[in-house]
């Protein structure tokens, strides 16, 4: 059986027209005001994936000996190399400070394995550890398990919305979580390192809004479709953030589940004040949500977006940037090794 009939070119030069032409056009949506109507953004969200079907086109038009085909798909590989190609080549710094590593991570407030909790956190061995969803369970046995390994804490357990971090170095003053209406969902603190203070703030605001209508259709079948996806209410977050970020006289760390994916507009906006761990020192895509161990019934669902950061301003800088997981949980943890510069080479 020859290569051509396995793939016709007329047939697959077809295919892979239309396949770019939905690349191109989303691109363009992206970068208007289309990324208001509420389909484009979950499609910006998911953007990535638009790609997959990219390598498996790319070896039929090999197999078909396809010179157009091979032609017409240089235009989605040279835009995904615009877009993520610089997070395969990490851009990892160092000088002088005090290097410290944090771990980031959403536990998820139903997580009931706090051993398993403590066991990431001792396999990795951070200096500074601050958890999203920490919750009332947590609070029982895992102050227990971390409080001998870092002698300060800042916890304020709670639900979906409790917050809690643990830290080799001493945390000046902390406030207690805002409450997730307010401007900002955030744990705000201040901490001591070697010849330095920063601002840490540990955050979570709410995941975007999903609409659903009940029925499909005028088929009226008792099937949930999306129908809406609304962000407007991260708004106050991020407004918040910006401020802190352009108004501390402290370096500011910004860590947590921020619900906003790396495609998303409310991401680009707090990347014109901080600098991304991950994006400046990590390798490879992120993605953090759901953890490699969510199920779906049987089947093992592969994280899909990227939405935990360890962001920072100036006077911070990062050595290496990655992500791990335990099975307990639905996210993955970001951890970055981090350099802060003593007080008086810090540049405001």
């Amino acid at each position: 059986m020859s290569a051509r009939f396995l793939a016709p070119r007329p047939a697959l030069v077809a295919l892979v027209v239309v396949y770019v032409l939905i690349i191109v056009t989303l691109q363009l949506l992206w970068r208007t005001s289309a990324l208001n109507l509420w389909w484009v953004q979950v499609l910006n969200v998911f953007g990535l994936w638009l790609y997959l079907p990219l390598p498996l086109l790319m070896l039929l038009a090999l197999l078909a000996q396809s010179r157009a085909a091979g032609l017409i798909l240089v235009v989605p590989v040279l835009l995904f190399s615009w877009e993520y190609a610089a997070m395969f080549v990490p851009q990892r710094t160092t000088g002088p400070g005090t290097p410290i590593r944090i771990m980031s991570w959403n536990v998820l407030f139903t997580n009931e394995d706090v051993a398993g909790i403590d066991a990431l956190v001792r396999r990795h061995d951070p200096d500074i550890v601050a958890l999203q969803e920490y919750s009332f369970t947590h609070s029982l046995t895992l102050p227990a398990l971390l409080d001998a390994r870092y002698p300060y804490r800042a916890a304020a357990p709670g639900g979906p919305s409790g917050m809690g971090v643990w830290s080799r170095y001493p945390i000046l003053d902390w406030s207690a979580v805002d409450d997730r209406r307010a401007a900002c969902a955030c744990q705000r603190m201040r901490v001591a390192v070697p010849g330095q203070t920063i601002q840490l703030v540990n955050a979570h605001p709410k995941a975007p809004g999903l609409d659903y209508s009940e029925e499909l259709g005028r088929w009226q079948l008792p099937i949930k479709v999306l129908s809406g996806f609304r962000t407007a209410h991260q708004q106050p977050v991020i407004d918040a953030l910006v401020e802190m970020a352009t108004t501390s006289a402290e370096p500011l760390l910004v860590v947590g589940d921020l619900n906003t994916n790396d495609r998303q507009p409310n991401y680009w906006r707090l990347r014109q004040h901080f600098d991304d761990a991950f994006r400046r020192a990590g390798s490879g895509f992120g993605l953090t949500w759901p953890s490699s161990g969510t199920k779906v019934g049987p089947f093992k669902v592969p994280p899909l977006v990227r939405i935990d950061y360890v962001l920072y301003t100036a006077g911070i800088k990062t050595a290496n940037a990655f992500t791990s997981a335990a099975a307990s949980a639905d996210h993955r943890a970001v951890i970055a090794d981090l350099v802060v510069a003593p007080l008086s080479t810090t540049v405001h």
